[in-house]
C-alpha cells in the first residue's frame, strides 16, 4: 500500500507541474495587448515591438485615443478650439525585420532622357531652339494678260485682320460666289491679289491658303481647319497703299463655289500693326485670332487632342506650359489635363 501511494503522489505532482504552462501558452483566437503610446511622456512617435516567440498573427488592431485640448473639437468658427480634421491621422507602418533584401541595388547619380552615352555636353548659358523652314520666293519676270477685279468697295479700317503687333495670328475671310461673279471673276486660275493697307507692318512667315466651301457664313465655334491649298508662303512687308501678293501656286476657282481664304503669320517680335481697308458685310465673313503664343480659355473652353495621334507614344511624355489665371474668375473648378474612358465615357 505504501508503494502504491507513493506512485500516485508522484503522478499527481507531475501533472500539476504542467498546468501553469498550459494556462499561459497562447492559443488560436487569443488576443495580445501591447501598450505603445505613452501620453505622460509627451511622445508623438514610438517604435512598438511584437512579442517574441514563434507566433503568428491573423489580425492587428490599432486602437488609440485623441488627446484634444480641454477635450474639445474644433469647428468652422473656431479652428483652434481643440482637435481638428488632421489630428486624427496616425501614420502606422508594419515592418518585418526578418525580411532583408539580398540583392544589392544601385542607381545612377544622374539620368539624362534619351541619352545613352558617357559624356554629355552642357552649358550654363540659356539656349534657344532654331528651326529651318522652307519659304517660297516668287519672282515675276514679265506680266501679260493680267486682269484685276475689285471685290466690294473699301470704306472701313480693319484693324484686326493682320494685327502684326501680336506675335502670331490667323484670319479667315469668306467670299461668296455671287460677290466674285459681280466683280467680274469667272472660272479659272487666281494668281494673287492686292491688299490695300492704311498702315505699314511686317508679317513674317505669312502663309495664305484657299479652298472652295459651301459655307455662307463663318462660325467661331466651328472654324475650318483642313482641306486648304497653300498658295503663298513667305514673309511680307506691308507698305501704306496697295500691296500686291503673287501666289507661288495659283488657285483654280470653279466659278460657282464660295471661296475661303486663310492668312496666318508668326512674328518673333511684334511690329507695327497692319490696318487693311475693307467693307461691311451683312453676315459673318471674317474670323480673327491674334495672340502672343497663348491660348485664351473662358467658360468651357478647351483643346481636344485626337487620341489616334498619341498611338505612337510608347513611353511617358512631358507637357510643360505657363498658365495665367484670371483673378476675377478664380477660384473655380478647372482641369489641366483629363481623359475619358472609351467604354464608360468617365474621366
Amino acid at each position: 500500500m505504501t508503494v502504491k501511494l507513493s506512485k500516485i503522489a508522484v503522478v499527481i505532482l507531475f501533472v500539476s507541474s504542467l498546468i501553469p504552462f498550459r494556462i499561459f501558452a497562447q492559443q488560436p483566437g487569443d488576443t495580445i495587448r501591447v501598450k505603445t503610446f505613452h501620453y505622460a511622456s509627451n511622445t508623438r512617435d514610438t517604435m512598438a515591438y511584437f512579442p517574441k516567440g514563434n507566433l503568428t498573427f491573423e489580425k492587428i488592431i490599432l486602437r488609440y485615443n485623441m488627446r484634444c485640448k480641454n477635450g474639445l473639437m474644433s469647428d468652422g468658427s473656431n479652428r483652434n478650439k481643440g482637435c481638428g480634421e488632421w489630428d486624427y491621422s496616425c501614420n502606422t507602418f508594419l515592418v518585418d525585420s526578418s525580411k532583408i533584401e539580398t540583392l544589392a541595388q544601385t542607381a545612377s547619380k544622374y539620368v539624362i532622357s534619351n541619352f545613352a552615352g558617357t559624356t554629355f555636353n552642357y552649358t550654363n548659358k540659356p539656349i534657344c531652339d532654331y528651326y529651318d523652314y522652307n519659304l517660297k520666293k516668287v519672282t515675276v519676270n514679265s506680266v501679260s494678260n493680267e486682269t484685276k477685279y475689285s471685290v466690294g468697295k473699301g470704306n472701313l479700317s480693319i484693324y484686326k485682320a493682320l494685327n502684326t503687333a501680336k506675335q502670331s495670328g490667323k484670319t479667315q475671310v469668306l467670299y461668296r460666289a455671287e460677290e466674285l461673279l459681280a466683280a467680274g471673276f469667272s472660272a479659272g486660275d487666281i494668281q494673287g491679289f492686292i491688299l490695300k493697307a492704311l498702315s505699314a507692318g511686317d508679317a513674317n512667315f505669312l502663309k495664305i491658303q484657299i479652298q472652295h466651301t459651301a459655307l455662307t457664313k463663318l462660325d467661331a465655334n466651328a472654324p475650318v481647319l483642313t482641306a486648304f491649298t497653300e498658295t503663298y508662303s513667305n514673309s511680307f512687308n506691308f507698305v501704306t497703299g496697295e500691296n500686291k501678293i503673287v501666289f507661288h501656286t495659283p488657285f483654280t476657282w470653279d466659278g460657282k463655289s464660295n471661296v475661303l481664304i486663310e492668312f496666318s503669320f508668326t512674328n518673333s517680335v511684334g511690329t507695327n500693326p497692319v490696318v487693311l481697308e475693307g467693307y461691311a458685310d451683312t453676315t459673318t465673313c471674317l474670323l480673327v485670332a491674334n495672340n502672343n503664343y497663348a491660348v485664351d480659355f473662358s467658360s468651357n473652353g478647351h483643346i481636344v487632342i485626337e487620341a489616334s495621334k498619341l498611338s505612337s507614344i510608347k513611353n511617358e511624355i512631358s507637357i510643360a506650359f505657363w498658365s495665367l489665371g484670371d483673378n476675377k474668375a478664380l477660384p473655380t473648378n478647372t482641369s489641366v489635363i483629363y481623359g475619358l474612358a472609351a467604354d464608360s465615357n468617365q474621366r
